[in-house]
């Protein structure tokens, strides 16, 4: 696939990856090697990061303030009490603290209303700078304790080695929040360019058709979809979805699909129950040992199986992070020799077997088979996307990570 056309993120990130390198480099003296030296380099980091943002946003307040001060002058000059008292509140409570960034957007009265909109956007790119620097330097941070770990474990200090472990843990656990920060605040933004490459199937369920029931295929003007019992939705992950309530209702495929000895299957899963399974992908002809599945069995893991032309791919990954209540994004990289599975953009697991959809296309999105039996979907699907490639780990974390 073609590199990220967001070149700019480089110099973003370029300090917190250098710290975190440095992190990485193994220290000139073995009694050096501790959770202690590692903990102090990354919060020397990360108060710095911190610092930098603070410095910034309080550049934009001051200028704020300034324009407030010519503000005042004039409601003075004018006689204008009312709009002078409301400007003189607006700057004691920069002053004294109290408006910042985060409380930027809460309760401005009238008057500011199109000047907090613009410091609003003047924070945005600020905010996402440190999220992206403090993203990385807490990746960096996990893999540096990971390597300490391993070596502590192997030198016999079992009691060491678990304070490090209880550290990544709290370390993933940051984390993850930040990542969801960052999808929660960011803005709209264009499906990534070189994501469109080898795309087959891009329904986002957001488009309208002039045929009732044919979901529109932004990838394509080939392979719509065709709604057969599944419902329109204005529930969905991003603007609208489409509901399902157990077999017989799905989303069919009516063309076939080309053949394909690699692809990646990605969506947003929202299940209605926990418990249950759910059939997420299907193509097949209803005959043994030619048969495409993509399910979620129960809240365990994953089902897979693509044993057409020859292939033998039949096998299941648990989760390694629980499914959680509400959304989660799934990816299926199917390889000619391996599959991986994702979930909400990280790596679940791989199966070292050979995979192919060649031929016998009847495909279907709301069914398929969890190893069991055909299972339906009971909830919500949207962003549903078909590859004729595999997907790198990269990709499928901007891919979970694109907000539309």
């Amino acid at each position: 696939m073609a590199a990220s056309r967001y070149p700019y993120r480089r110099l973003l990130l370029a300090g917190a990856f250098l710290s975190f390198l440095i992190l990485l480099i193994p220290p000139a003296h073995a009694e050096e090697a501790s959770l202690e030296s590692y903990q102090g380099k990354f919060e020397a980091r990360l108060n710095a990061i911190e610092s930098e943002r603070a410095e910034k946003e309080k550049a934009i307040l001051d200028a704020y303030r300034k324009r407030l001060d010519a503000e005042r002058q004039k409601y003075q000059s004018a006689g204008n009490l009312e709009k002078l008292q409301s400007v003189t509140k607006e700057i004691a409570r920069i002053d004294d603290g109290e408006l910042t960034a985060t409380y930027m957007e809460e309760n401005p009265a009238p008057l500011f209303q199109s000047f907090r909109e613009i410091l609003i956007e003047s924070f945005r790119p600020i905010q996402a700078a440190e999220n992206e620097q403090k993203t990385a330097l807490y990746s960096g941070y996990i893999e540096a304790l990971t390597n300490l770990q391993t070596e502590l474990v192997k030198a016999g200090e079992v009691e060491s080695a678990v304070e490090v472990k209880n550290e990544i843990g709290s370390a993933n656990t940051a984390l993850e929040l930040l990542r969801e920060a960052r999808m929660e605040n960011k803005a709209p933004q264009q499906f990534p360019r070189d994501l469109e490459t080898a795309l087959v199937i891009r329904y986002t369920f957001d488009e309208e058709s002039p045929e009732a029931g044919i979901i529109p295929n932004l990838a394509s003007s080939r392979w719509k979809g065709q709604a057969d019992g599944a419902k329109e939705t204005e529930d969905g992950k991003f603007g609208k979805g489409y509901a399902f309530n157990g077999v017989p209702e799905r989303i069919k495929i009516p063309e076939d699909l080309p053949d394909m000895n690699r692809m990646t299957v990605a969506a947003w899963v929202k299940k209605d129950t926990v418990e249950d399974s759910a059939g997420i992908f299907s193509d097949w002809d209803g005959a043994n040992g030619r048969d495409t599945f993509l399910s979620i069995v129960e809240s365990s893991g994953f089902f897979v199986r693509a044993d057409k032309d020859g292939s033998v791919l039949k096998g299941s990954l648990a989760f390694t992070d629980p499914w959680k209540e509400g959304w989660n994004h799934v990816a299926w990289v199917m390889g000619s020799q391996q599959s991986t599975l994702y979930l909400n953009g990280k790596v679940v697991g791989t199966i070292e077997q050979s995979g192919s959809n060649d031929g016998n296309h009847r495909a279907a999105i709301g069914s398929a088979n969890d190893g069991r039996g055909m299972v339906g979907f009971y909830g919500t699907l949207d962003e549903f996307h078909i590859w004729r490639v595999e997907l790198s780990a990269d990709e499928v974390r901007r891919l979970y990570e694109y907000a539309p």
